[in-house]
């Protein structure tokens, strides 16, 4: 078997082929033919040979000062939590869904306090647990109950009432259900 003289696929200088696999003349150029693609990083500026076609950076080093300069996705905004900068920047996006859904479920349970009846605006509507144990249900089900019930109607209409705000007010202080971290006390006349 005969392998005759080729030009190197990276230096183009003129070789003797050992089998029919050899593309280049040397190591050296093997390494240089294997990088199919030359690059100038988007960061220090110097020229990199990649086999990646989308690669832009020429090291780790480079990657890390690209992410430390680049501006950050939201501003930070001094005592919020990552929701509330998030619900900044997306103008409350995230929580449409969630009126929509608590709408629903107010709907389902009937639109109206079962104390004093009162009906004229939706948002003064309260879901309240009969029971008054919401803190467990919160931790069972998660913060937002009504993405939970939304789901689970039959439970919701055994656990859950509708009150207008005042109404839960006076119910949570009657049988002391309120949030002891709050400290929301009763009213005592003299």
């Amino acid at each position: 078997m005969t392998h005759g003289r080729v030009a190197c696929a990276a230096c183009h200088e003129i070789f003797k082929k050992k089998n029919s696999t050899h593309k280049w003349c040397s190591l050296n150029c093997a390494k240089q033919g294997s990088y199919r693609h030359s690059k100038t990083c988007t960061v220090c500026g110097s020229l990199f040979h990649s086999i990646k076609k989308t690669q832009k950076l020429c090291s780790r080093g480079c990657s890390a000062r690209k992410l430390a300069s680049a501006p950050k996705k939201y501003d930070q905004h001094c005592g919020l939590t990552n929701y509330q900068q998030l619900y900044r920047a997306n103008n409350g996006a995230y929580n449409k869904h969630d009126y929509k859904k608590r709408f629903d479920l107010l709907q389902h349970l009937g639109g109206v306090c079962v104390h004093c009846g009162y009906n004229k605006d939706w948002r003064g509507l309260v879901l309240d647990h009969i029971r008054g144990d919401g803190k467990e249900d919160r931790e069972r089900v998660g913060g937002r109950i009504y993405r939970y019930y939304i789901k689970h109607l039959d439970e919701a209409e055994k656990n859950l009432q509708v009150l207008c705000a005042g109404c839960n007010q006076v119910k949570a202080i009657v049988n002391k259900e309120h949030n002891r971290s709050r400290r929301v006390l009763p009213y005592e006349s003299d």
